[in-house]
């Protein structure tokens, strides 16, 4: 890795952790003005496997995770993880079975979110870079140390025939 790429994925870490930490103090500040009645954030994951291998997303600071993101107002849950993983990876997918629910206050670190797991087959099979990270098909025998947003407990979970519900 030359110097450059290093103090590049430096700065996408830091940029990273700064907006995480925004984000909490944001969320927590909602928290104490509602009361502690502000809901939390629901959200959606994609696990897609195919071949022995899953999809996963390299983030700008280096870390791994799966598709996905946050529902939208009027959005069902299926629905939003087929728009997350198109944006973020190219692929058009079809959720097929629900994986588990996490909604451990303390699962992100930033604020408290629901995450609903669902494994998606592809039904394209063209991949593209968005401003999320690279999309890459990694084996399940190798996978990554560096997870993003508790995506490896996620596959972890399901490799161990784990369904979590809450």
């Amino acid at each position: 890795m030359t110097t450059q790429s290093m103090l590049l994925h430096r700065w996408y870490r830091f940029r990273s952790d700064l907006q995480a930490q925004l984000v909490a103090l944001l969320m927590e500040a909602l928290r104490v003005i509602t009361l502690g009645q502000f809901p939390p954030v629901l959200s959606v994951s994609a696990l897609i496997v195919r071949d022995g291998e899953v999809l996963l997303l390299r983030r700008p600071d280096g870390r791994f995770s799966l598709p996905g993101g946050v529902v939208r107002y009027g959005e069902t849950c299926p629905g939003a993880v087929q728009r997350e993983v198109r944006e973020e990876t190219g692929l058009d997918v079809v959720a097929e079975s629900l994986v588990g629910i996490y909604s451990d206050p303390r699962r992100s670190g930033r604020f408290h979110s629901v995450s609903i797991l669902y494994q998606c087959r592809p039904i394209s099979q063209t991949l593209h870079d968005s401003y999320e990270g690279r999309p890459q098909w990694v084996s399940l025998r190798h996978l990554p140390d560096n997870w993003s947003r508790g995506a490896g407990l996620m596959v972890q979970d399901f490799l161990a025939g784990r369904q979590r519900l809450g």
